[in-house]
């Protein structure tokens, strides 16, 4: 199983604001293009020291070349489907 940082969008269903946020998101093929589950939290940029932050930060923003996604309820589909 690999992973990596996606960002994803989700709505309130009674408000139906969107927001977009950064998760960790677990794939169970090496080039699956959709992972199969992701963290239920977005993720924030910690570690145990500076260059920890640093590296957490660099796989963030990673996350934004590549496609948005959305959850819909239990599965993750291309933003915009």
């Amino acid at each position: 199983m690999t992973w990596n940082h996606r960002i994803i969008a989700q709505r309130d269903p009674l408000t139906k604001e969107e927001w977009f946020a950064v998760h960790e998101c677990y794939y169970a093929r090496v080039n699956a293009k959709i992972p199969h589950s992701w963290s239920a939290n977005a993720v924030p940029a910690v570690g145990e020291n500076l260059d920890e932050v640093k590296k957490s930060l660099k796989r963030m923003l990673a996350a934004c070349n590549k496609p948005v996604l959305r959850a819909r309820g239990k599965k993750l589909v291309p933003y915009g489907k």
